[in-house]
């Protein structure tokens, strides 16, 4: 009786302290949810900036015309960038800046690698578009 009550008693401190003890596991977290909130906001905002650059790319005159003469309709292909996983997105955004920070600095951009950058994004938003009906 003794023995079962020293365990009871041992348990329950042990489980005081845990519990109250200052700086317990409780509240050390390796990731606070004030950083985790900024972390998935930060996420979301520079999943949407992506966006908005490779569908501004896409809505450009040039875009559009190489787009025309290839038989691809711009609409359903500026509509399923959302459908991008953020790796496909974030590998297209940065060769749309890499466009067009090298057309900012006076470098044109050749009918070729025009074309080349957009059969780069149709697909690989035409294999997400697959995968998507697919399922």
């Amino acid at each position: 009786m003794v023995a079962l009550s020293r365990k009871i008693l041992s348990l329950t401190l042990i489980f005081l302290l845990i519990i109250l003890a200052p700086g317990s596991a409780v509240s050390d977290h390796i990731v606070t949810p004030n950083d985790l909130q900024t972390a998935i906001t930060n996420h979301v905002a520079q999943r949407e900036a992506d966006i908005e650059q490779v569908k501004r790319f896409l809505t450009s005159e040039p875009a559009r015309e190489a787009m025309k003469q290839m038989n691809v309709d711009p609409v359903k292909i500026t509509n399923a960038v959302t459908l991008l996983s953020d790796e496909e997105l974030t590998n297209l955004a940065s060769r749309v800046n890499t466009a067009e920070t090298q057309f900012a600095a006076g470098y044109h951009m050749s009918t070729h690698q025009l074309i080349t950058l957009l059969i780069i994004i149709i697909l690989v938003v035409a294999i997400v578009i697959i995968v998507q009906e697919a399922d």
